[in-house]
C-alpha cells in the first residue's frame, strides 16, 4: 500500500468515526423527541407546521432544561456504536481508542493548563463580542449556556459536561480518529490538526468551532505525547467544569481585573505547557 492510498484509507476511517459520533448525537435527539412529540401533540394545533414547531419547542424548552439527559444519552449511544464498529477492525477497542496507562505526575500541570486556557479563551471570546460581526453569535451562545446553567439539575448537568461529554469525545477524536490517521501514513502534526478540525466541525456553532479547534489541537498533542487519551480527558473535563462555573457567575470585571486575569491566565497556560513539554514520556526515554 503506497502512502497516498494509506492516507485516503486513514481519512475514510476518520470520517466513518466522525459520522458515527454525529449519528449517536442525532439518534439520542430522536429518541427524546418521540415521547416529547407525543406529550406536546395536543398543544400544537397546527398540524401542517407540526414538525417545525416541535423542533423549535424542543430546542427552546426541552434542551435548556434537560441538556444533561441529551448529553448522557448521546454519549452512551455513540460509545456503544464505537464498540460495535471496533469489533470489525483489526485492533481492540482499548488499542483503537488509546485507553492506556499514563503517569500521574503530569496531571497537575494538565489541570493548570486547562484552567489557564479556559480563562484565556473566555476572555478572547468576550473581546470578540465587541466586534459587530461576532456580537450576535456570541450573544446566542451565551444565552443558551446561561439557560442551561440556570434551568437544569446542576449536579446532573455537571456530570454530563465533566464526565459524559469529555469521555465520549476523547474516545472518538483523540482515540479512534487520531489512531486511524497515525496508522495510515499521517505525521504527528497533520494527524493532530485533522482530528482537531473534525472535532471543531461537529460543534456546528462558529464560536464553539473556534475554541473546539484550539482545544482539540492541545488535547491531540497530549494524546501524541503521552500515547494515551487520559490526559486529554482530564484537560477536557476541567475545561468544561470551569466553563460551567463561569456561566453560573456572569459578573462583569473591572478593567484592571480584566487585564490582570489576561496576564495571569496567559502565565499559567504558558508555564504549564512548558513544564508538560519537558516531561519525559516512556517513548522519549
Amino acid at each position: 500500500m503506497n502512502a497516498l492510498t494509506a492516507r485516503l484509507k486513514g481519512l475514510l476511517f476518520a470520517l466513518i468515526y466522525t459520522i458515527t459520533f454525529v449519528s449517536g448525537q442525532l439518534f439520542a435527539d430522536l429518541l427524546l423527541m418521540i415521547p416529547y412529540a407525543i406529550a406536546q401533540y395536543s398543544s400544537l394545533d397546527d398540524v401542517q407546521n407540526f414538525s417545525n414547531k416541535l423542533t423549535e419547542l424542543f430546542k427552546t424548552d426541552f434542551l435548556p432544561r434537560y441538556s444533561w439527559l441529551v448529553s448522557i444519552l448521546s454519549a452512551a449511544i455513540s460509545i456503544l456504536l464505537l464498540l460495535i464498529i471496533t469489533k470489525f477492525t483489526s485492533r481492540s477497542f482499548k488499542a483503537r481508542t488509546a485507553i492506556r496507562k499514563c503517569p500521574v505526575s503530569p496531571f497537575l500541570y494538565i489541570v493548570t493548563l486547562s484552567i489557564g486556557l479556559q480563562i484565556l479563551i473566555t476572555l478572547a471570546i468576550d473581546s470578540l463580542g465587541s466586534i459587530s460581526v461576532f456580537e450576535e453569535l456570541i450573544k446566542q451562545q451565551n444565552d443558551y449556556s446561561q439557560a442551561i446553567t440556570g434551568n437544569t439539575n446542576k449536579l446532573l448537568e455537571l456530570l454530563a459536561v465533566a464526565v459524559a461529554a469529555p469521555l465520549c469525545e476523547e474516545l472518538f477524536f483523540r482515540g479512534a480518529v487520531l489512531s486511524s490517521l497515525r496508522e495510515n501514513s499521517f505525521g504527528k502534526v497533520s494527524s493532530v490538526l485533522i482530528q482537531a478540525l473534525m472535532f471543531a466541525i461537529v460543534h456546528g456553532v462558529p464560536i464553539a468551532m473556534l475554541y473546539a479547534f484550539i482545544m482539540g489541537t492541545v488535547m491531540g498533542w497530549l494524546r501524541i505525547k503521552f500515547d494515551s487519551i487520559w490526559p486529554g480527558i482530564c484537560l477536557h473535563s476541567v475545561f468544561n467544569c470551569v466553563a460551567y462555573w463561569s456561566y453560573m457567575g456572569g459578573d462583569e470585571l473591572h478593567p484592571i481585573s480584566y487585564v490582570l486575569l489576561w496576564l495571569s491566565s496567559a502565565a499559567i497556560s504558558i508555564s504549564s505547557f512548558i513544564l508538560l513539554s519537558r516531561k519525559k514520556t516512556e517513548n522519549e526515554r
